[in-house]
């Protein structure tokens, strides 16, 4: 009896070294390919094929939606910038400012908007003609640009 049993436990030895040496190459995980993603290049900034100024084609921002610059003043001048924005803010314009780089050096650009409909900023633009003798530019709105 002694005998069966010892041969029943070297079995079970056995048959116990035989899993664990043959079952774990089958869960090897298998080779993972890894890809780059590309990322869109932010701030977007249209290319001469999609924004033709002298064309009738519109060119639409990625929100649709539209600003009226108004001014562009030196960094130097960023008081004279902020007490524009400040006035037109005053008046119930919705006006904030960024600071860009043009090629004569960074600026201070001052925005109304944004707004969905263009015709909106149209009207926006002649009131801001009569009251404040400003002659804005409605361009596209872009929230990804800082």
């Amino acid at each position: 009896m002694a005998q069966l049993r010892n041969s029943r436990v070297i079995a079970a030895v056995v048959v116990t070294a035989v899993l664990i040496i043959s079952i774990p190459p089958l869960y090897k995980k298998m080779p993972v390919e890894f890809r780059s993603l590309t990322m869109p290049h932010w701030p977007f900034s249209p290319t001469q094929e999609q924004f033709n100024p002298g064309s009738n084609q519109a060119f639409i921002s990625p929100a649709q939606a539209w600003v009226l610059q108004v001014a562009d003043f030196k960094l130097q001048e960023n008081l004279a910038a902020n007490a524009l924005m400040q006035s037109l803010r005053q008046k119930g314009f919705k006006a904030y400012m960024r600071q860009v780089i043009l090629s004569t050096g960074p600026a201070l650009r001052i925005f109304v908007g944004p707004e969905i409909k263009s015709a909106k900023l149209k009207t926006l633009a002649d009131q801001l003609n009569k009251e404040m003798q400003l002659k804005p530019m409605m361009t596209a709105f872009d929230p990804l640009l800082f």
